[in-house]
């Protein structure tokens, strides 16, 4: 696993919080890093900000992601 600096991590904190609109997967490959340690970052600068999930996830009542979209067991059976 690769290491980056704080100064790195909070950088591109910023920089998604100053492009509204754009998804996290964007800034991550714009930057070549992971979606998921982009999004953790975000999530470490402010504990509270809620960071969208992968598209085509929606969050059940539990909290646990729930498949959405054309290849849902509802959308194939329905």
């Amino acid at each position: 696993m690769k290491r980056y600096p704080p100064e790195f991590k909070a950088d591109a904190v910023v920089l998604y919080r100053s492009r509204p609109g754009v998804t996290v997967a964007s800034v991550a490959a714009d930057l070549g890093v992971n979606t998921e340690s982009q999004r953790s970052w975000i999530r470490a600068a402010d504990p509270d900000t809620v960071v969208p999930a992968l598209p085509g996830l929606r969050r059940a009542a539990t909290g646990s992601p729930v498949p959405s979209g054309p290849w849902s067991t509802k959308a194939v059976r329905g």
